[in-house]
């Protein structure tokens, strides 16, 4: 099989992987975005095929695609996160079709292509960054939501997209042969990466189902860090942090399972406001890092009394909501998972 083969081959395994996508999300509200990013992908890879099997060299359509990719993630990412699409995110496809007159400068359209899609890349990390961060603020299982699987996903497009690049630049360096092996290589991880994305979206869909719900996704996340806040400000607080503190560990409210900012709010009488602030400013730690590390110093101490229950039914009933997130959390706190703790223990 020659390399042109092969990367046809890609091509036409990529066509059929993003219309199964679209088959198997469509039906998800929270995932039209990615639709509309696999509906994309899709259309490429036919011009792709179509342009790869013509005996002549034509019109080029698919250079303009590589502009479109990067605004597509970005919206995709954007409404599974909560975000609302509306008429005017069309305008971030604009420079796509600008581009259309003057596919036939193709190696230009696709360097500034790249460059835009790793602009989106980074834009898209961001987003999801600025996303976790504001959830480790207000839900004390943030965790559940992490899409960490998307960011290296991102970053490893990104990565082989930045690689392409290159090798475009240096195709009369390179040789035929090369360049079109190295061709066949992008186009093959691209549709590793596309199958990735998939696998991800319908392996998570129950659990990114539920951000469309969440009243407070890409909320603006105010700045709480102690270091950029004027320090009357801690000792402000200081006096609703230890009435919170106390109020919390008396009550064991930590115990509820995925106990958020609003739930706490009205347990405790305090605005979600001061909540946040006291907790970032007088003990500085996100909501979700507090609230666990309650949890942990909680089952740290039936361990030491001696709790015979097994270590998944202590963390369920300190309120931690799975075994994953239970031990994430207590090593990152004690630097070894619970089992190798309960082992230190009774030795």
């Amino acid at each position: 099989m020659d390399i042109v083969t092969l990367t046809n081959l890609a091509h036409a395994g990529t066509l059929t992987v993003a219309l199964m996508g679209i088959l198997i999300l469509m039906i998800y509200p929270a995932f039209r975005g990615v639709c509309v990013f696999l509906t994309l992908v899709a259309v490429a890879s036919g011009f792709n095929l179509l342009e790869s099997l013509s005996q002549h060299s034509g019109y080029l359509v698919t250079p303009i695609f590589v502009i479109g990719f990067g605004p597509a993630i970005y919206l995709a990412a954007k409404q599974v996160i909560g975000g609302k699409l509306t008429f005017v995110d069309v305008a971030h496809f604009l420079p796509m079709l600008a581009a259309l007159p003057f596919t036939a400068y193709w190696q230009e359209v696709i360097a500034l292509g790249t460059i835009w899609r790793l602009a989106y890349a980074l834009l898209t990390i961001h987003l999801l960054w600025r996303f976790s961060r504001h959830l480790a603020q207000v839900r004390s299982d943030s965790d559940e939501f992490s899409l960490q699987w998307l960011v290296w996903l991102i970053g490893v497009s990104s990565v082989l997209n930045a690689l392409d690049l290159v090798r475009l630049n240096f195709q009369v360096a390179l040789g035929a042969h090369l360049n079109m092996l190295g061709f066949a290589f992008t186009t093959l991880s691209s549709l590793l990466i596309i199958m990735g994305l998939i696998w991800g979206f319908n392996y998570h869909r129950d659990k990114l189902a539920k951000l469309s719900t969440l009243k407070h996704t890409l909320c603006v996340v105010e700045d709480n860090n102690p270091a950029t806040q004027p320090k009357e400000q801690c000792s402000e607080y200081q006096a609703i942090f230890s009435h919170l503190d106390e109020q919390i560990q008396s009550n064991q409210w930590f115990c509820q399972t995925r106990l958020t900012l609003q739930q706490l709010s009205a347990l405790s009488g305090l605005q979600s406001r001061d909540i946040s602030r006291a907790i970032n400013l007088v003990a500085g730690k996100s909501y979700n890092d507090y609230i666990n590390e309650l949890r942990v110093k909680h089952i740290k101490q039936k361990l030491k009394d001696g709790s015979n229950d097994t270590l998944l039914d202590i963390a369920l009933a300190a309120g931690f909501s799975s075994k994953a997130t239970f031990n994430q959390a207590f090593k990152k706190l004690e630097g070894q998972t619970p089992s190798q703790y309960r082992k230190t223990r009774s030795s």
